[in-house]
């Protein structure tokens, strides 16, 4: 029986290097397991770089991406430095318009405080009976009364909106006070409120100081106002018709007589000249005092007397003493008020100031 013959796989490959054109043509002959390793580690430095490519593109992109986000956000950032900043500034003159209106509001009680003082002081020296008095006291309750309504006064929505902050409590229940424009907003609500405020108070600043230098003219003119007791003790003969204590005749009363005891201090009751300071026929020793504006005051039956003609006096000063000179019937003081020539009942301006 003839035998097989077993075909042997090759175990070598050749390859040929082939030039174009003339030249010498190489041949190389490797081993085929060999050639199959080459191609094989081959293949893989190929995959290898193509995965390393792919990877490093992918990462390249991510990186531009990032980078292309944070350079957003530097800009957005930048952006929101800027606003931030005009925010501080608003806030800044809001709080220099915060400190002046408190300044003004400040003065503003100051000067009420001061206005009502000089009210109360000019009511208790002023006789009740004037009409001027209640003329002035009218308008100081008036005037305070406006400026007390009208800074407490929050505007209407319809009547002045841009400075209205009452909708801001709608925005805070929205959650829209966290937005930069929302921000804003309320910043300029509160400036323009502010500001309205301040023009209010500035115009009531001005007419409260125009009426305290009103009370304080009228508070000289009170002070030359005869207002106080002549002196202490006790209204033995009232201003009016009487029995004259000498005659028994039916005669008119000029004056109020005040008893008590003999030196007891005489006051001037307002500020003024002395125009006469010596003995006067039946009033005895006298002191006549004219105080302006038509009003002149006369103290008679002194005991002795405390000042000299065309002295100037203050209300309070101590002018004599009482006595019993002249035609009395004891110690006493006639005090009289005379205004434009002619004798007034001097209660109602002694009254004020009992």
């Amino acid at each position: 029986m003839k035998r097989r013959k077993v075909k042997q796989r090759p175990k070598h490959v050749t390859i040929h290097i082939v030039p174009d054109g003339k030249g010498t043509t190489h041949a190389f002959r490797l081993r085929l397991y060999t050639t199959l390793w080459l191609l094989i580690g081959a293949l893989f430095v190929f995959a290898t770089a193509l995965s390393t490519s792919l990877y490093l593109w992918d990462k390249q992109q991510k990186t531009e991406t990032t980078l292309k986000k944070f350079q957003h956000y530097a800009v957005e950032n930048e952006q929101l430095k800027d606003y931030l900043n005009q925010v501080y500034d608003d806030l800044t003159v809001f709080n220099q318009q915060i400190e002046t209106l408190s300044h003004t509001l400040a003065d503003i009680t100051g000067m009420e405080e001061t206005i009502k003082a000089l009210d109360d002081e000019l009511q208790n020296i002023l006789p009740p009976a004037k009409s001027e008095t209640a003329s002035i006291h009218d308008t100081v309750q008036q005037t305070l009364i406006t400026a007390d309504n009208q800074l407490s006064f929050q505007p209407k929505p319809e009547e002045k909106s841009q400075v209205n902050i009452a909708s801001l409590n709608s925005e805070l229940e929205e959650n829209k006070l966290y937005h930069p424009d929302s921000i804003s907003v309320i910043i300029e609500r509160l400036k323009l409120h502010t500001e309205y405020l301040k023009n209010i108070a500035d115009e009531h600043e001005s007419n409260l100081s125009v009426l305290k230098d009103d009370l304080h003219q009228e508070l000289d003119k009170a002070r030359y106002i005869p207002s106080i007791m002549p002196t202490n003790g006790r209204i033995t003969s009232p201003f009016g018709w009487r029995n004259d204590p000498f005659t028994g005749q039916r005669r008119m009363h000029n004056g109020i007589d005040f008893a008590n005891k003999l030196g007891t201090p005489i006051y001037a009751t307002a500020d003024g000249t002395v125009t006469f300071a010596g003995r006067n026929g039946g009033y005895g020793k006298q002191v006549r005092i004219n105080h302006g504006n038509g009003y002149m005051t006369s103290y008679s039956h002194l005991h002795s007397i405390k000042v000299s003609q065309k002295e100037q006096v203050k209300k309070g000063d101590i002018i004599g003493e009482m006595g019993s000179t002249g035609r009395s019937t004891g110690v006493h003081l006639h005090y009289e008020i005379h205004l434009n020539g002619q004798p007034i009942n001097p209660f109602p301006y002694i009254k004020g100031g009992e």
